[in-house]
């Protein structure tokens, strides 16, 4: 007994072509591609920045409570630098809810 190769009717005439909406989906494809590309240069960036802006606080820290004649490895040295990095991070917290309140199309000062 001869099986029916293929199951199904076969058009010839469009058997070789692409489908009428492989150029949309093959732009898209392209278009993904190029985002990720651009997101991951964008988050190595993001690294760099934050490590150096890391030692930029350091190095302002330590200035400022030198600059109040604390002593490294001191007592008062650590709580001169603990209250400069809570202040730092109180202020970040208010930027990102600021920002986030902003893109919940909330105005400033509600």
């Amino acid at each position: 007994m001869r099986a029916n190769f293929p199951p199904w009717p076969i058009n010839h005439k469009r058997a070789f072509h692409a489908p009428s909406n492989f150029k949309a989906h093959l732009s898209c494809r392209l278009l993904s591609v190029l985002l990720l590309v651009v997101l991951m240069g964008c988050s190595h960036s993001t690294e760099q920045t934050d490590a150096q802006l890391a030692a930029a606080d350091n190095a302002s820290d330590d200035a400022k409570c030198k600059a109040l004649y604390l002593v490294p490895d001191t007592p008062a040295y650590q709580r001169c630098r603990d209250q400069l990095a809570d202040q730092r991070a109180q202020a970040e917290t208010s930027e990102r809810a600021g920002i986030a309140g902003r893109l919940l199309g909330h105005q400033p000062g509600q």
